[in-house]
C-alpha cells in the first residue's frame, strides 16, 4: 500500500450521502483530509460507486455546510473510503478551513492545500 498523499484529521462530523439516483443517507465522519474522507456506515456501496458528499460542520466552527463529488473506494465492515473527485473551490477553502481548525500540524495542512492543485485535478477553479 503507497503511503498517503495528503494529512489525514480525525474528525466527527455529519455527512450526507447522495447517490445518483438520488436516494440518500446520513452518517458521521470518522477521518478527513484534503483528498477524501471515511465515513462510519453500515450502507455498504459498491466500489466505484459516485456519490455527492455533503459536510455539516457544528455551528461552533464558523465553517458553513458544503459539498463535493466522490467515489467509493474502500469498504469496511465499519463504514466507506470516499475519496474526492471534484471539489468546488468555495468548497476547497471550507475544507481548508475545516481541516486547520481540527488539527496540530498547520504547516503540513498549509503545505498540502498549496500544492492540491498541481498534484491532483480534483480542485475545480
Amino acid at each position: 500500500m503507497s503511503p498517503r498523499q495528503f494529512t489525514r484529521v480525525q474528525f466527527n462530523l455529519g455527512v450526507q450521502i447522495q447517490l445518483p439516483n438520488f436516494n440518500h443517507f446520513s452518517v458521521e465522519s470518522r477521518d478527513l483530509s484534503l483528498n477524501g474522507i471515511f465515513v462510519a456506515s453500515d450502507t455498504p456501496l459498491p466500489i466505484g460507486t459516485a456519490c455527492q458528499i455533503t459536510l455539516f460542520p457544528a455551528a461552533g466552527l464558523g465553517v458553513p455546510s458544503f459539498h463535493m463529488m466522490g467515489e467509493v473506494i474502500r469498504v469496511e465492515e465499519t463504514g466507506l473510503g470516499i475519496k474526492f473527485t471534484e471539489i468546488p473551490q468555495g468548497s476547497k477553502y471550507h475544507l481548508y478551513e475545516l481541516m486547520l481548525s481540527q488539527t496540530q500540524d498547520l504547516d503540513n495542512i498549509k503545505e498540502e492545500f498549496e500544492t492540491a492543485p498541481k498534484n491532483t485535478d480534483i480542485f475545480m477553479l
